[in-house]
């Protein structure tokens, strides 16, 4: 579903980021190749600390500003 939204929309996944509160939305993402994002909210909240995110973000308005940092590098 992504792989076609991404084809339909012309997204450069590359560019692209996945936030989510589970490791599968990450997990998902990182199969993708983009940047995956795991916000502590939700389900996040009960995740131990994991390689496989980019960045662990609080909450959502963290993980944005992570990513504006992030696009400017």
């Amino acid at each position: 579903m992504l792989l076609r939204a991404a084809a339909e929309l012309n997204i450069d996944l590359s560019r692209s980021y996945m936030i989510g509160d589970m490791l599968k939305d990450i997990e998902t993402g990182k199969k993708l190749g983009v940047k995956g994002i795991l916000v502590r909210t939700g389900y996040g909240s009960n995740i131990v600390r994991t390689d496989m995110p980019v960045y662990i973000a609080e909450d959502i308005l963290d993980a944005v500003q992570w990513i504006l940092k992030d696009r400017k590098g």
